[in-house]
């Protein structure tokens, strides 16, 4: 269960909740950006010069330019007018701003959470208590980290996430095999083709898995999203690996690889 009065989402379409209520005000500008980028840094001083960086990269960062303290105020206003969020505040402290925030939950951080968790727990050998929290962190990942915000800062912060995404439901996968379970493990491939659509990876065990299971239809269904996605999005073919999988899946049937 989530806790708290104020809700952030950054993974997937961006979300103000204000105890469970969408927070209809950050549509766009430089204070919702703002919020955005000290939420991932909370209670860390950040620099003018970096939040000038960020918000207007390339432009004057003189400091007679007053945008920053402009955006600051839009943004203390909004949080000052919104509901139940008194735990938050934008503080100015050492030439920087710092995002201060007490009774406040943010997906990525309970996304890495449960993924660090996840991982610790299954490097101890308990796999049971692992696949708990990979489960909770890949019901966080609703999406890539603000899908919609171009900034250099938010695309890093977006690889890293669905590097962590993809891995979190790899790990699922994986376990699922171990424990028997062939359809748990297909579903999760399935979910790392929608975080990331181009691993070949997943379209691999995807395809050793129907065929385990004599599904050729499948396995031919796979290979063939799999050579679509990379000739018609990237403009390369699919590797050797993944066609030598194929072979050995069809030599199975006793059918001649495409």
């Amino acid at each position: 269960m989530i806790c708290g009065e104020l809700q952030v989402r950054l993974l997937g379409d961006f979300e103000v909740l204000a105890d469970g209520v969408p927070v209809a005000r950050w549509r766009a500008g430089k204070a919702r950006n703002l919020l955005q980028y000290l939420i991932t840094r909370r209670d860390t001083v950040v620099s003018r010069d970096v939040l000038s960086e960020v918000l207007w990269p390339g432009e004057d960062k003189s400091p007679g330019n007053s945008s920053l303290k402009v955006a600051a105020h839009a943004l203390r206003k909004a949080l000052a007018d919104g509901p139940l969020t008194s735990g938050v505040r934008v503080e100015y402290q050492d030439f920087g701003y710092v995002l201060r925030a007490s009774g406040i939950w943010v997906d990525c951080e309970a996304f890495r959470g449960h993924a660090t968790r996840g991982f610790t727990l299954e490097q101890r050998g308990d796999r049971a208590a692992a696949v708990r929290e990979y489960k909770a962190a890949a019901a966080l990942y609703r999406g890539p980290f603000l899908p919609s915000e171009e900034a250099r800062w938010a695309e890093t912060e977006r690889a890293w996430h669905q590097s962590t995404g993809l891995k979190v439901v790899q790990r699922l996968a994986a376990l699922a095999i171990k424990g028997g379970d062939d359809f748990g493990a297909i579903e999760w491939c399935r979910r790392a083709s929608e975080i990331d659509p181009y691993n070949e990876r997943t379209y691999r065990l995807m395809m050793e898995l129907h065929g385990k299971r004599g599904d050729l239809g499948m396995a031919l269904k796979w290979y063939s999203v799999c050579e679509s996605r990379l000739h018609d999005e990237l403009g390369v073919p699919v590797s050797g690996e993944t066609r030598s999988v194929l072979s050995s899946v069809m030599k199975r049937c006793d059918v001649a690889a495409p």
